[in-house]
This record gives C-alpha cells, sequence and structure tokens, in this order.
C-alpha cells in the first residue's frame, strides 16, 4: 500500500530569518529564486525540516500563538502545504508499506 505520510522541501531549498530585518526567506540555491514568509510560515517550514508531521507543527505553532485556535492554524497550514505543493517548492514524502 502507498500511504502519503508527511512532506519534505528539497535541498535545494534554504530558509533563513534576517535577525536584524526580523525578516524570514525561502531561497532556491539552483536558479536564486527567494521568496518572503511571514513569521508562521518560517516556523511552519523549520518544524517541516525537523521531520514534524502537521499535527506536530500545529500543536508547536498553537503553543506559540494560543491567542489564535488550533482549528484556524491548522487551516493556514494546509494553505499554506497545498500553495507551496503547487509551486513544487514542497514535495509529498511517499512510503512504500
Amino acid at each position: 500500500m502507498l500511504e502519503v505520510k508527511g512532506y519534505r522541501i528539497p535541498n535545494k531549498y534554504v530558509i533563513r530569518e534576517l535577525e536584524s530585518e526580523n525578516r524570514f526567506w525561502l531561497f532556491d540555491t539552483e536558479n536564486g529564486d527567494s521568496f518572503r514568509l511571514n513569521r508562521i510560515s518560517y516556523m511552519t517550514l523549520n518544524l517541516l525540516k525537523e521531520s514534524k508531521s502537521s499535527y506536530e507543527i500545529c500543536k508547536s505553532i498553537s503553543n506559540k500563538f494560543a491567542q489564535v485556535s488550533k482549528d484556524k492554524i491548522q487551516e493556514d497550514i494546509d494553505e499554506l502545504f497545498t500553495n507551496l505543493l503547487e509551486k513544487g517548492i514542497l514535495q509529498r514524502k511517499e512510503v512504500v508499506e
């Protein structure tokens, strides 16, 4: 059975925080493209690079932003993943069992 077990960011992408400017970026090291990220997207992608699941990412972010509902955070994460998948930045991890 083929089952999707999360997502991954190809190694050609680098995530950086420019602390002096409080800005967040995703860089494509192969073609030089860059994408500005908001804080939540930056946190999400860093957690994803640590192989966290969507659930774990949502839980971690909701712990830092208690004023936002978990449903809203999960909705935002799902939207981010959909957009990045469409752009080819994010890839599904597939595991054959």
